[in-house]
């Protein structure tokens, strides 16, 4: 098959390499000429974009240095007592003592301040305003007043900035924070007025350069500085690039046109309070610089393409001399012969062979991913379909449906496993499984791997589920542990799970094995340890019912928190015990099950009984040696540390249930709230519910819902102009008559008279009479 043009088969193969050696010197210069030019215009963009940030980070800088400067005075006047003490009394003649200590605090700070600033106290408790340029008005005469009813939040707890002409008529800057006043039924206001010819020196002190100009932008698109002062105070157009750039926080296309001249852009937004500061660099400016560079570039490509041409001419003619160099570098093992290509094909051979011998290593290492796929099913990490694929991929002979697992455990406190060498461990761990795995094949399908030193998990597979079945399996367990026995000297314990069908569920049949095996104390070392075994053992025909009655009866005075009478319940039954349970096996079973109990209705209620009592339990009650032990055990030491754990974690729960139901109550106060809501929303019993509002805030869910509505009630009756029949349907009440005769019998008098009284008192506070 003819691979290339046709004229190229009539050259010579020296030429050949010339042209394609040209080729391959030529095109990828010209590349690098193209990327080089690119790189020079950005290199350029990125100097300036460096140059832009450095400047926007002086001036940001500076001007976050000058308002966080404001923002520390605007926290201390905000929580200055002599401040709140006025506004709590109000600012009249009749209360001169505050007033004039209000005022005098205010000219401290202005004096003490390195930026000059003039301050305004808004109490609308009063309906007074009180300004050390305008003196004491009327809320509604003050210059502001229409900007601070509609327009600023005051339940914001951070500062307010307000860029200079905003509104009409406020060339200063201001700066607002609340002054929250609990004892009033509204929060005051602080208003800072900042002279924006301040700001304007900050930003006029910077040397842009490049004919740059540039604009600071607040979060909500508002122009706060900038070297036009006619754009102060504006705001961008939606459908401006500017706007889209500002928006897109500097990653919208990055040049902006104005007035027919184009700009190069870059940002810097503060994280002091979210104002972007743009600068703008005439496109112009740029090009200049960017195409010098440019021409440079191409210069040195047209020179490194001419050098190239020579060398691609005279160094073909000598290209076998690099190829056997190569040749050498990759084959250093193999002596250089004339011909490379050989050589090549010797590397090629020697690669083959040590694939082969790579292969051979994986066989050997065969059994061992063997035993990680049995520990993946094992620890249930792989799914029916992962497991499989992974059996088949590795000849595993599990291929059924149903799965017992059997754990295989030496007594760990035998001579053997406590006084051999590591080696020896590790040869004897090897036979024992082999020999299991012999026991066991000639009968089932089975998969054998040690869990840790001395614990053998062995996955027995099945095709039937009936009794027959597992009759047969206990009668391999029982020969496993006899002919180990009899092998290696060395006493075995065998605990197996039920029958769990697919791969998926044999991790939950290992878990069960694993708790079987925490019984070997309870059953006869000569049997396989089962969960008919372990009920069998725990609840004899005798003594099942009387015990499981006593056991449910503990369980439910320790659920109720009655302590004595739990305590009553366990002396009565272990004094029961020696007339009813055999052997002391049989005892410890239902021990055990008793404290399964408990802690099964601990998780239930949230807490462990691990967390409860000290150290490990079950190895601790196994360890007792008599009845009366347990009984002093349970008795004084679970009962108690059972008692100071909930005890100490339900105060903490109650308090911040309370809390969270007082959160909804406030966020749902517009609805129809009743006790079954909270029942769902914290899944919480009415009995519950009322305890803890009993406990926590010593009154009642219903009354503390009218008193919060009462007190939303009197908010809109002062703040707003809003009718009581509206009142009255957004807080839910079925008509205004109901929602009247409430009010009245909280506040003694009815909602219009309320209002009508309170607005009287502020107008005679503001008369002039009263100062």
């Amino acid at each position: 098959m003819r691979s290339g043009p046709r004229f190229m088969g009539k050259i010579t193969f020296t030429r050949k390499l010339m042209v394609y050696s040209m080729l391959l010197g030529i095109v990828p210069l010209l590349l690098l000429g193209l990327l080089s030019s690119y790189m020079a215009a950005r290199n350029v963009q990125q100097e300036v974009n460096d140059n832009h940030r450095i400047i926007l980070k002086q001036i940001e800088y500076q001007v976050d240095a000058f308002m966080k400067g404001l923002e520390v005075i605007s926290v201390q006047l905000a929580n200055d007592l002599a401040i709140e003490k006025a506004l709590r009394y109000g600012i009249s003649m009749q209360n001169l003592e505050p007033s004039l200590e209000m005022v005098e605090t205010i000219n401290k700070y202005r004096s003490y301040s390195s930026i000059a600033f003039n301050v305004s106290v808004i109490n609308p408790s009063y309906d007074q305003a009180y300004s050390n340029q305008f003196g004491l008005h009327a809320l509604k005469e003050y210059p502001f007043y229409e900007m601070i009813r509609g327009s600023v939040d005051t339940s914001q707890l951070k500062t307010i900035q307000i860029p200079p002409h905003t509104y009409p008529n406020q060339p200063e800057l201001l700066l607002i924070r609340t002054i929250h006043m609990n004892a009033l039924p509204s929060n005051g206001m602080l208003i800072m007025h900042i002279d924006a010819k301040q700001l304007n020196e900050l930003f006029q002190s910077v040397n842009l350069g490049y004919k740059r100009t540039m604009l600071v932008i607040d979060d909500q698109g508002r122009i706060v500085l900038s070297g036009n002062q006619e754009e102060i105070g504006t705001r961008l157009s939606s459908s401006s690039d500017l706007y889209r750039y500002w928006k897109n926080g500097g990653t919208a296309a990055s040049t902006f046109t104005l007035d027919r001249a184009e700009y190069q852009l870059s940002s810097q937004k503060s994280a002091f309070n979210n104002w972007t500061y743009i600068s703008m660099t005439p496109t112009g400016e740029l090009t200049r610089k960017s195409d010098h560079i440019r021409r440079i570039t191409w210069y040195f490509a047209g020179a490194l393409i001419v050098i190239w041409l020579m060398i691609a001419f005279f160094g073909s003619r000598r290209l076998t001399i690099p190829l056997r160099r190569i040749t050498q570098k990759v084959t250093q093992d193999i002596r250089a012969t004339r011909n490379e290509f050989q050589a090549l094909d010797d590397y090629m051979d020697r690669m083959v062979e040590i694939n082969r011998d790579l292969n051979v290593r994986l066989n050997e290492q065969q059994p061992h991913i063997k035993d990680s796929i049995i520990l993946q099913l094992l620890r249930g990490e792989l799914g029916d379909e992962q497991g499989v694929a992974k059996i088949r991929q590795y000849g595993l002979k599990l291929t059924g449906q149903w799965f017992h697992v059997c754990i295989v455990e030496v007594d760990p406190s035998g001579p053997f496993m406590q006084g051999s060498a590591e080696p020896d461990k590790v040869s004897f761990m090897t036979a024992f499984a082999r020999h299991t795995a012999e026991i066991c094949e000639p009968h089932y399908a089975c998969a054998t791997t040690w869990i840790q030193p001395g614990q053998l998990a062995v996955i027995v597979e099945t095709e039937e589920t009936n009794d027959v079945v597992e009759d047969k399996l206990l009668h391999v367990c029982a020969e496993i542990r006899d002919k180990l026995n009899a092998l290696f000297a060395v006493p075995a314990t065998i605990a197996m799970s039920r029958i769990y069908r697919g791969y998926g569920n044999m991790g939950e049949a290992y878990q069960e094995a694993l708790r079987l095996m925490q019984y070997r104390g309870m059953v006869d070392n000569r049997k396989t340890i089962t969960h008919k075994e372990i009920m069998h053992v725990a609840h004899s025909r005798q003594s099942s019912r009387i015990f499981v009655k006593w056991q449910n009866t503990i369980v439910d005075r320790i659920a109720e928190g009655e302590w004595h009478a739990a305590a009553r319940e366990i002396g009565a039954m272990i004094d029961a015990m020696p007339e009813y349970v055999p052997n002391t096996a049989s005892s410890m079973g239902i021990f055990t099950f008793l404290l399964g109990g408990i802690d099964h209705m601990l998780q239930e209620r949230g807490y462990e009984l691990q967390d409860c009592v000290a150290g490990d339990i079950y190895p601790a009650l196994y360890a007792f040696q008599s009845l009366q032990e347990v009984r002093e055990w349970l008795v004084g030491t679970v009962l108690p540390g059972i008692r100071r754990h909930m005890a100490a974690t339900s105060e903490l729960d109650n308090k911040k249930q309370v809390r969270q139901m007082i959160a909804y109550i406030h966020d749902h106060i517009e609805e129809d709230l009743a006790l079954h809501h909270l029942e769902q929303e914290f899944h919480l019993s009415a009995a519950q519910i009322r305890r803890l509002f009993k406990e926590e805030l010593q009154t009642n869910f219903m009354s503390y819902v009218i008193d919060c509505r009462m007190a939303k009630a009197k908010e809109w009756l002062i703040h707003t102009d809003i009718s009581v029949k509206e009142i009255a349907d957004r807080l839910s009440y079925t008509t205004p008559q109901n929602f009247s005769r409430i009010f009245k019998q909280m506040t003694g008098i009815s909602p219009g008279k309320y209002r009508e009284r309170l607005f009287q008192s502020g107008a005679e506070e503001l008369s002039p009479d009263n100062g």
